[in-house]
């Protein structure tokens, strides 16, 4: 018997990588080394070419549309095309949403990172919002095996949807940046070599709570502000988070530091030489910043809601999201007490180590060759 043809619906990584992008990018990496898989990404437009980069192992299919409506027409009515010409065994889709007209002879996987839309609609952004909860459940229905990446996305969609938590399967994400050589050229462009500071990382948007996180701060006082800056790294998403605007309102200028979306090179190095993460998101699928920040001895302040405390294991000081007076006191509590500190930054990698982009390629693949060898 040849080798397993996997289609995956890989849309995602025609764009920067970042949070899902991240996940489909490398567990297709590490799945690509697997001698029994044969591996096809299919996109209705260009791949990034610093993805491509990454993945020589794998073959790309890739369109030529430009506009959002052409896009999911392509997804919908070329991409099933595509499958069935290219005689796909098992098509992944990695994103939330299956293509209505794949053929029903073909075995599907589905992964649900999230229910965003149901959980915090007020924090996405309204046709995003519209095209998940619309495609959502038809795609659950189609799906002969449901992964999700934690525990708590499994119980949201198993409440949710009226399905058994022992049918979804749990393929969570990793850190990699501890094997990343890095680049400290960041932390000389803004002076943070011999400074500590508390980084926030994430795709600026309303569901990573950046302005009450950013309140909170502001109440620090200015000696402790001065001592400790709060760096933002991430790219602008949606949503009209105009951080500097709110950083200039809370006065805080000389104290904020917003970098931008960095490589991980630079981003491995911003988080080895930070004193510790604070991401209060107000909901996570999963987190993937906790774990590259434990993965390098970086202890985290994190919501106690959804996913991230699961997560964040025994490394984390964890806070009310909806409540600035707890983010602050969370914020106060790791700078002023050196004992918690040490406590959560001793156990920050072993918190790291559960998880591991190999182990979570072996079993997606372990589930193909057990759809295939029904």
């Amino acid at each position: 018997m040849g080798k397993i043809k996997v289609g995956i619906e890989a849309k995602i990584l025609s764009d920067a990588s970042a949070g899902i992008g991240r996940y489909v990018t490398e567990l297709c990496r590490n799945l690509s080394y697997d001698p029994e898989l044969s591996l096809i990404l299919y996109s209705p437009s260009a791949f990034n070419s610093e993805i491509v980069g990454k993945l020589d192992k794998v073959r790309f299919a890739a369109g030529s549309v430009k506009n959002p409506v052409g896009k999911q027409l392509w997804l919908e009515i070329v991409l099933p095309f595509l499958l069935k010409r290219d005689e796909i065994d098992i098509f992944w889709a990695p994103a939330h949403k299956m293509p209505c007209f794949v053929s029903s002879k073909i075995p599907k996987i589905l992964t649900v990172h999230d229910l965003c839309w149901k959980i915090v609609p007020e924090t996405m952004k309204k046709t995003t919002r519209l095209l998940d909860s619309y495609k959502m459940p038809g795609a659950l229905r189609k799906a002969d095996i449901i992964t999700a990446p934690s525990k708590s996305t499994a119980e949201d969609i198993a409440k949710t949807f009226g399905i058994s938590k022992n049918d979804i399967n749990i393929i969570s994400p990793a850190s990699n940046l501890q094997n990343v050589e890095t680049d400290d050229t960041i932390i000389s462009k803004y002076g943070l070599a011999r400074k500590k500071y508390i980084l926030f990382v994430g795709t600026l948007e309303p569901r990573k709570n950046l302005e009450r996180l950013l309140k909170a701060y502001s109440l620090l006082d200015d000696s402790l502000k001065n001592d400790y800056k709060l760096v933002i790294a991430g790219a602008y998403g949606w949503g009209g988070m105009k951080t500097a605007d709110i950083v200039s309102q809370l006065n805080l200028t000389e104290y904020v530091i917003i970098t931008g979306q960095l490589g991980d090179d630079m981003l491995a190095s911003i988080y080895a030489n930070s004193y510790f993460l604070a991401l209060p998101s107000l909901y996570e699928g999963f987190g993937i910043p906790i774990v590259e920040a434990m993965s390098l001895g970086v202890p985290v302040l994190t919501s106690e809601v959804s996913s991230m405390p699961e997560v964040a294991g025994n490394s984390a000081l964890l806070v009310d999201p909806l409540d600035e007076d707890s983010i602050y006191k969370g914020i106060l509590e790791l700078i002023e007490n050196k004992v918690l500190y040490e406590k959560l930054a001793a156990g920050a990698v072993e918190s790291a180590s559960v998880f591991s982009w190999q182990k979570s390629a072996d079993k997606l693949s372990h589930l193909i060759k057990k759809m295939i060898n029904k």
